[in-house]
Formats: structure tokens, C-alpha cells, sequence
């Protein structure tokens, strides 16, 4: 019953955590310096993504 209950946390703030990430891509942004270089949080999508797949 004690596992159940640690995988169960476990599932919720992994897709909790791949929620923040994806909503702290879309805060942050992306933009384009004077130099015409994208600068953008990219890491954070497929973070966000794995940490989906690890919470299923």
C-alpha cells in the first residue's frame, strides 16, 4: 500500500514538473538579438516531454 502511494507522487509531480516546464517555455519566450541569432529556451520542450513519458 506504502509503494502504491510513492509511485502515485511520483506520477503527479512528474507530470506536474513536465507542465511547468512547458508553461515556462511559453513565459519565457523566444526573441531575436541584432545580430540575427534566435535565443530560445528549446531544452525545456523535450524536458517536458520526457517527463510525460516518465510520469505514465
Amino acid at each position: 500500500m506504502k509503494k502504491s502511494k510513492i509511485f502515485l507522487y511520483m506520477m503527479f509531480s512528474e507530470f506536474f514538473l513536465g507542465i511547468i516546464c512547458f508553461l515556462l517555455s511559453r513565459v519565457i519566450g523566444s526573441n531575436v538579438d541584432g545580430n540575427g541569432i534566435l535565443h530560445e529556451p528549446f531544452f525545456l520542450i523535450p524536458l517536458g516531454y520526457l517527463f510525460f513519458i516518465i510520469g505514465a
